[in-house]
């Protein structure tokens, strides 16, 4: 977290402060160099003066030595007490005790040996150890060590090698062959040959005074350079400054106003340096970001205009299935927000009539397979309104790709169709109704060639019956002249009864004739006829019965369809008409064509029945239809009219096919409404409060057949 924080806090520097401090650690960083490299160089600087101090120290000691010791032998001085002095192997101790009096640079010198005959000679610590390092080391000619400790101060120890050469041999062999004075006052320091290590020149020369002092000139010269640097830094930071940083802050300003919308501004170039060219440059692509701002608002605001001023419902779904963006026309169609849609992607599903659903996600299975392929044919689905109303919408939808080819959703339209459906439903019942008209056209022809046929058997035995009431009168008249005859006896009994059988043989003749070619014949003939023209009716109620599948619609929509088809009959009797449709009942499963013939007789016997009532009286006359639920799936729907209303004696045959209470009612319309509700499993019932008091016609209907509730279990 610290590590990030940090960084973070470098990120959010200027340009300034980041030049400043890159300089400042630069300069901070080669001026340490370089003080670290002169520590250094001073310090080994010291030694190396403190080495050469030693040689030369050492130089003129065993040049000293040398020469007092040749000139000594060559004197043929005698060695005794009073001249052994003279000798330089003695005197140098007394050399190196007397030394310190000529100087105060504390540098200590002698000759020392791991066995001396003068205790003053013996080799310290130090001392022994460079014996050792040269007896292993032979043709080594020196033995430096930088520090070492003596007497509480720290000095450069330098050490050279004594070896044993022959002329030492005289006083180091042995005591035999040594000097009396050296063999009567020295007990050790003998058997040495040429070339054995006899001792060593010692110097010692304070290291921390040389040092003190080397440093305290570093220091000197550091001073120096840290001030040098430091003019140099504000010099070079300053320069930095005027060149470079202040252009920059001057871009970064036009940036910034690019950035809040200002794409007029410009920079002025200075110079042509990279800086001015960067300058150059930035005014290029701001004038291109200015073209092409000016571009994309144009386009951007004709793309507005076409999406929020439609009358379609336009969306963008996203590739992660998210709405991008959602047309205002959505609300005026589906009566939701587009707010509510791009929070909510599932929304548009749960809209959807249940019926519906399985046809969309089958449109986003293939979506989702197939994002590539062409777009899809548009289907045509019910979406649910707030009210629970449900509104007709066709969809359409195609695939959206960026330059590269990566896929970046649908494009998707949805239209309002409802008026259209509604349309091509009055066109279909229309359709139907001029089917009906042609078929009746046909069947009525039909019964008039059978009624033809009829009449002629009527008049036929209407024919046979005058013959017969002809031959009735023949008869009586023949009774009533033989009654006379009898009575008066003017003919005889064989005459007359010899006439009357030939009377009556006639009388039966005729009969008979009439009888079997007249009146059976066209009796069963009347019958044939009358049974034609019954097949024909059924033919007609067969083909002439609504459409008898089951759909899904809207109760509200089908009230509006079949009070369009009346036409003006509402405005040129004055009806007002109204419509109460409660939306949890609005939709319903049910055979929709034969439901519109049953409201359209309905309708039309309550305009009927005001027609009656305005023959007698003047009143406003009035229509409501009423839709409400009772129970959990079933439908209350009312009819009811304020027309001639209903005597009490007539409600138990309102139903019965041919009766009506109207002088020219047909008696079917009511006849077929109860057909239609009891083939659904409804009740339907007629109440009125008595003549001039209106009717209301009461359906009571499923939600949805039994037929399709049958099958949804199945499913």
């Amino acid at each position: 977290m610290r590590h990030a924080n940090g960084a973070e806090g470098v990120h959010d520097m200027s340009l300034r402060l980041k030049i400043w401090l890159i300089l400042g650690l630069v300069m901070f960083g080669l001026s340490g160099g370089a003080i670290l490299v002169h520590h250094r160089t001073v310090e080994a600087d010291a030694q190396t003066r403190m080495h050469q101090q030693a040689l030369d120290l050492r130089a003129a000691l065993m040049a000293t030595r040398r020469v007092y010791h040749k000139q000594f032998i060559a004197s043929g001085l005698p060695l005794n007490d009073q001249t052994l002095g003279f000798l330089p192997a003695h005197a140098m101790s007394r050399i190196a005790e007397d030394f310190p009096n000529w100087t105060h640079s504390g540098v200590r010198f002698n000759n020392v040996s791991d066995r001396p005959r003068n205790p003053m000679n013996q080799a310290d610590a130090n001392e022994l150890a460079a014996m050792a390092w040269f007896r292993e080391h032979p043709q080594a000619e020196e033995y430096t060590h930088t520090r070492v400790a003596k007497d509480g101060e720290n000095f450069f120890h330098f050490a050279a090698p004594i070896w044993t050469e022959p002329y030492c041999l005289k006083c180091h062999d042995s005591p035999e062959t040594a000097p009396s004075t050296i063999r009567q006052r020295y007990e050790a320091g003998y058997g040495y040959q040429a070339g054995d290590l006899r001792g060593v020149m010692s110097i010692y020369i304070p290291a921390d005074s040389m040092l003190d002092l080397a440093f305290r000139n570093w220091q000197r010269e550091v001073f120096g350079l840290l001030l040098l640097l430091l003019v140099l830094f504000g010099a070079i930071g300053m320069l930095l400054n005027h060149l470079m940083t202040r252009r920059l802050m001057l871009l970064a300003k036009a940036s910034q106003q690019i950035a809040e919308g200002e794409y007029s501004t410009r920079v002025t170039v200075q110079s042509r340096d990279e800086i001015g060219l960067l300058a150059h440059s930035f005014n290029d692509m701001a004038a291109a970001v200015e073209q092409r701002e000016k571009a994309l608002h144009d386009s951007q605001q004709s793309y507005q205009i076409l999406a929020e001023y439609s009358w379609n419902w336009d969306y963008w779904l996203g590739a992660d299935g998210r709405y991008r963006y959602v047309s205002p026309a959505c609300e005026a169609i589906c009566g939701h927000a587009p707010a509510e849609f791009i929070a909510d992607p599932g929304l548009f599903e749960s809209l959807l009539h249940p019926i519906d659903q399985t046809l969309w996600r089958e449109h986003q299975l293939q979506s989702l397979e197939q994002p590539g392929q062409h777009p899809h044919s548009m289907i045509a689905m019910r979406i649910r309104r707030p009210d629970g109303s449900y509104h007709w919408i066709e969809h359409a939808c195609q695939p959206v790709f960026d330059e590269a080819g990566v896929y970046l959703g649908r494009r998707g339209i949805n239209m309002d169709i409802a008026e259209r459906k509604r349309v091509e439903e009055l066109e279909h019942y229309s359709a139907f109704q001029a089917g009906i008209a042609e078929m009746s056209t046909s069947v009525l022809h039909n019964i008039g060639n059978a009624i033809t046929a009829v009449t002629q058997d009527a008049e036929t035995i209407d024919h046979a019956g005058g013959e017969l009431v002809r031959v009735a009168a023949l008869l009586a008249s023949n009774g009533v002249r033989c009654q006379a005859e009898l009575d008066t006896k003017t003919q005889k009994l064989e005459d007359l009864a010899r006439r009357q059988c030939a009377i009556q043989l006639e009388a039966a003749s005729a009969i008979e004739r009439l009888s079997e070619q007249t009146l059976r014949s066209r009796a069963r003939s009347l019958g044939e006829s009358v049974r034609h023209i019954a097949g024909i009716v059924r033919i007609q109620q067969t083909a002439a019965r609504p459409n008898g599948q089951t759909s899904s619609f809207s109760l509200k929509q089908a009230i509006r369809s079949v009070l369009e088809m009346q036409g003006d009959s509402f405005n040129k009797r004055g009806i007002e008409v109204s419509v109460e449709v409660d939306p949890r009942v609005d939709l319903l499963t049910l055979p929709h064509n034969r439901l519109l013939q049953a409201l359209v007789n309905a309708v039309r016997n309550a305009i009927e029945s005001i027609d009656g009532r305005a023959e007698q009286e003047t009143f406003r006359a009035s229509l409501s239809l009423r839709a409400e639920p009772v129970g959990q799936d079933r439908v209350r729907l009312e009819v009811a009219d304020n027309g001639a209303g209903i005597e009490p004696g007539a409600r138990e045959n309102l139903f019965r096919f041919g009766f009506s209470t109207k002088q020219r009612g047909s008696g079917f319309g009511l006849h077929s409404v109860a057909m239609f509700v009891q083939e659904i499993g409804g009740k339907v019932t007629l109440e009125s409060d008595g003549p001039g008091q209106g009717a209301r016609l009461v359906l009571e209907l499923p939600v949805r057949s039994s037929e399709h509730k049958n099958s949804g279990d199945a499913q």
